[in-house]
């Protein structure tokens, strides 16, 4: 499987895990170790593989993808909880949009 599907999966695990988190469907940590376990060994499976044996080509590609897709996330999750845009989310967005920009220059 290659080094961004990887990536790909661990941001997914990652973004579950923070809706569960900030949502508060749980009442103690306990009780949430049944679902969050499992996303976390997900998590942390996915970025081995995704950085370190499945490689792209330069560590610096797999980490710009993973913040990529991390921050684009973060910023979904925000909307999905109902949360109103502050300005850290708009400092986020334009961050992204000049990643991207400058993640293609290269």
């Amino acid at each position: 499987m290659p080094w961004y599907i990887h990536l790909l999966i661990a941001n997914g695990a990652i973004f579950c895990l923070e809706y569960i988190y900030r949502a508060g469907h749980y009442t103690s940590f306990f009780s949430s170790l049944v679902l969050t376990l499992p996303l976390i060994l997900i998590a942390q499976y996915s970025l081995f593989y995704g950085f370190r044996v499945a490689g792209a080509s330069t560590l610096f590609l797999a980490g710009a993808v993973f913040t990529l897709v991390n921050v684009a996330l973060r910023i979904i999750n925000s909307f999905v909880l109902g949360e109103i845009p502050n300005g850290y989310n708009w400092i986020g967005i334009i961050l992204l949009i000049i990643a991207t920009v400058l993640l293609r220059v290269r």
